[in-house]
């Protein structure tokens, strides 16, 4: 038996014996409730132990993913690994930002910066002078999740050298908003002549596209949107794929990660984090929030 079945199995008797001793009416009210308490910080630390221990193994069995064969099966592991912000998976996805295929680069620089790790802020700099656009482009918008200072210049430097960057790195050097940040940002506002805004989020799924809202949650129609010639329909389409929450739409919101347009792959980077079936109820929930205060609104 291992450490921690022990662990469990020892807090679990305890548990089971406190919580009886209440039951059977040991003591007075007072005391029964002292005992749940105590069984309680007696199981809570094993459970706990559990949650790790199983996050622990899907880190494990997508770290091995990694060295696939097939780069499908190494990017869908980066974007687990990414959901699953395992500090585990920081090596191996510095390592897979070196893969042949660029669609691995791409994802595992998105999954670093979902971890946040420190780690990698040097390997994603270096990432800027990938030979593939929207690989730059990615490691631009993981420095930015990362939000440390000291990518500051590398951003600015990498601007420098690929003006398609103008609009990526105004957004990280918002996100980041300390130390030189600032100032740098609002002179890239001042050289293309244009007043400074606010960072507003392009991840929060509030852009205003409202063109998939007739496929509701038919997750099959909402995949088929992204292939849509219009724009706004496959902004739409990652948008509502991202609060649905259903990993079917996981590869083609990778997929999407390459649209050419910026608007889509900035969403589809934002449907990605959402994309875990946990967060479909949290998601509902504030749908239905905002819809009761709208209704409030129009009977006032």
């Amino acid at each position: 038996m291992s450490t921690y079945e022990k662990t469990f199995t020892f807090r679990r008797l305890a548990f089971i014996a406190l919580v009886v001793a209440a039951v059977i009416g040991l003591g007075s009210e007072l005391h029964a409730t002292r005992l749940f308490r105590i069984a309680l910080a007696q199981i809570a630390p094993a459970v706990e132990l559990l949650g790790a221990t199983q996050s622990s193994d899907a880190a494990i069995q997508r770290i091995r993913e990694l060295e696939d064969s097939d780069p499908l099966v190494r990017r869908y592991a980066a974007w687990a690994l990414g959901e699953l912000e395992s500090t585990e998976g920081v090596r191996p996805l510095i390592e897979r930002l070196e893969d042949r295929d660029a669609d691995v680069r791409l994802v595992a620089a998105w999954a670093l910066g979902e971890i946040k790790d420190y780690m990698a802020i040097q390997p994603l700099i270096e990432l800027l002078g990938d030979d593939d656009p929207l690989v730059r482009e990615m490691a631009v918008l993981s420095l930015g999740e990362i939000e440390h200072p000291s990518a500051v210049s590398a951003l600015t430097e990498a601007l420098d050298r690929h003006s398609e960057l103008r609009e990526p790195v105004i957004w990280a050097l918002g996100e980041i908003g300390e130390g030189e940040a600032p100032r740098a940002r609002d002179a890239i506002f001042s050289e293309a002549g244009r007043y400074p805004y606010e960072n507003d989020e392009v991840w929060t799924g509030h852009l205003g596209s409202f063109r998939a809202r007739p496929m509701a949650d038919d997750a099959s129609s909402l995949i088929t949107a992204l292939s849509d010639d219009d724009p706004q329909t496959r902004l739409s389409a990652a948008e509502r794929l991202g609060r649905l929450g259903d990993e079917r739409a996981v590869d083609p919101l990778l997929d999407a990660l390459r649209d050419r347009d910026p608007a889509v792959r900035a969403m589809a980077v934002w449907s990605l984090d959402e994309t875990n079936p946990s967060r479909y109820n949290e998601h509902k929930r504030s749908e239905r929030d905002n819809a009761g205060r709208d209704r409030g609104r129009a009977s006032a």
